[in-house]
């Protein structure tokens, strides 16, 4: 099996990123537990405007396969435990 390493995003990019799930998930067991949905959507659209165009890159760039998969997964648990909405799982493959 052929596995092919493709860098779709910075170092600075990734740990900007990491930064913006861990603040949004303190966020939320801090004060979000007292917020309404409209302002978990909104936490979660702005994580989505940095997550989605990574998990994209990723896609078209030859990731494929199931690290696509894991890719997927991990990014789409992580937001959705950060702002306390049903797991939507993609499948990539």
């Amino acid at each position: 099996m052929l596995f092919v390493s493709v860098q779709v995003t910075t170092e600075e990019q990734r740990s900007s990123f990491v930064s913006a799930l861990s603040a949004a998930e303190d966020w939320l067991y801090e004060e979000g537990d007292a917020e309404e949905a409209k302002v978990f959507r909104e936490k979660l659209s702005g994580l989505r405007k940095t997550g989605d165009p990574m998990k994209q890159r990723a896609l078209v760039g030859g990731v494929g396969g199931w690290a696509c998969v894991c890719v997927c997964v991990c990014v789409e648990i992580r937001l959705c435990l950060c702002v306390n909405l049903p797991l939507r799982v993609w499948y990539c493959v």
